[in-house]
């Protein structure tokens, strides 16, 4: 059993409280439980704070395999920080340099048991900033992900997308991106061939038939699908509910469980759920 937290920790708020709060969800593993812990939106003053960390001590950022340049701007100091607890080794890492913002596509190559694997740690561009440069960094993802089919993957992210997450995932609706109606967005998560990786939460509710029903149940009864996602990981302006976070897992992992836990991200000091699965690894 390996348990994986993805959190878009939010650029905003105090690195302190969001390290506290990371500490005690790793307190609270049960039987010294592997994990993998992937953060996005990691600053460089966030990074300082988790590194001193004795929890964080086995770790990568990405800011630390491409540094900002002096002249790029905030945007460029936004990194992604993958971190391992001592029984499982990092073996390599580096970015996806084909990526428009390749420190925002963090790879790690980890063992387990003599068990490898592969985990990125990805963080979207906005629509709402980047227009078309959104749907070219999902096809440079798209195109990686293919490249890792039939192999041990994990991919955790904010996609900012979809527009309506749906709970038949062929009437999901993706952003319309200078012009692509949806289809990058798409490629990652309704891939149709192009990778094998799998939405977690999907694969959880197929085993959970009562809450698939609720899931259901609430969507076919709301008035705008559009704010009305499968579970709530992020609130637009603090006011629109979506589901933007994942963790995608290839047919190696096997899904047991999976929360997103927004009260205590919000809590935390950032504006994104945590989310916190557990998986066995085949």
């Amino acid at each position: 059993m390996i348990r994986i937290i993805s959190w878009n920790l939010s650029y905003i708020g105090e690195p302190m409280k969001k390290m506290e709060t990371l500490q005690s969800i790793i307190s609270k593993t049960i039987n010294s439980q592997p994990y993998v812990i992937c953060l996005q939106e990691v600053t460089e003053k966030t990074y300082s704070f988790f590194s001193k960390a004795k929890e964080f001590n086995n770790h990568i950022f990405s800011l630390n395999l491409r540094e900002p340049g002096i002249t790029e701007g905030q945007n460029r100091k936004l990194g992604c920080m993958i971190i391992i607890s001592e029984e499982l080794r990092f073996d390599n890492s580096f970015l996806i340099n084909r990526s428009l913002f390749p420190e925002r596509a963090l790879v790690a190559e980890i063992t387990y048991k003599e068990k490898p694997f592969q985990v990125i740690c990805f963080h979207s561009l906005t629509g709402v900033g980047y227009k078309k440069a959104k749907s070219a960094n999902f096809a440079t993802i798209a195109d990686y992900l293919n490249s890792r089919k039939g192999k041990p993957t994990v991919l955790c992210c904010d996609l900012n997308e979809p527009k309506i997450d749906h709970i038949d995932l062929k009437r999901n609706v993706y952003f319309n991106q200078g012009g692509d109606n949806g289809k990058y967005a798409e490629l990652i998560l309704n891939p149709n061939k192009i990778h094998d990786l799998r939405d977690s939460f999907r694969l959880w509710l197929e085993k959970n038939e009562q809450e698939f029903i609720k899931v259901k149940q609430r969507q076919e009864s709301s008035e705008e699908l559009e704010y009305s996602p499968l579970v709530l990981s992020h609130k637009v302006r603090k006011a629109y509910s979506k589901r933007y976070d994942y963790i995608l897992v290839s047919p190696d992992f096997r899904v047991k469980s999976i929360n997103y836990d927004y009260n205590t991200g919000i809590d935390g000091g950032s504006d994104h759920a945590i989310l916190i699965g557990d998986y066995e690894l085949n």
